[in-house]
């Protein structure tokens, strides 16, 4: 997540929208729980994610990231 914010920021998008099928990471992220967070990458994420631009996280199941979860591996 953090290195794809990266790089649209990088690339000049300036409206991302996240998927993700981790729903407990989009939950601390949505609700400004990262803040309070001992993982420095969440930290990150809700930084990148509060800059001047239209981010939005969007859960999605497990089965519907079974393509970019091969890509990745």
């Amino acid at each position: 997540m953090l290195e794809g914010l990266k790089l649209a920021w990088a690339q000049g998008f300036r409206q991302v929208e996240l998927e993700s099928d981790n729903a407990w990471l989009i939950e601390v992220i949505q609700n400004g729980l990262a803040v309070d967070n001992n993982c420095s990458e969440i930290r990150l994420i809700l930084d990148w994610c509060s800059k001047d631009w239209d981010v939005k996280l969007r859960h999605i199941l497990r089965d519907s990231n079974k393509v970019v979860d091969r890509i990745t591996k």
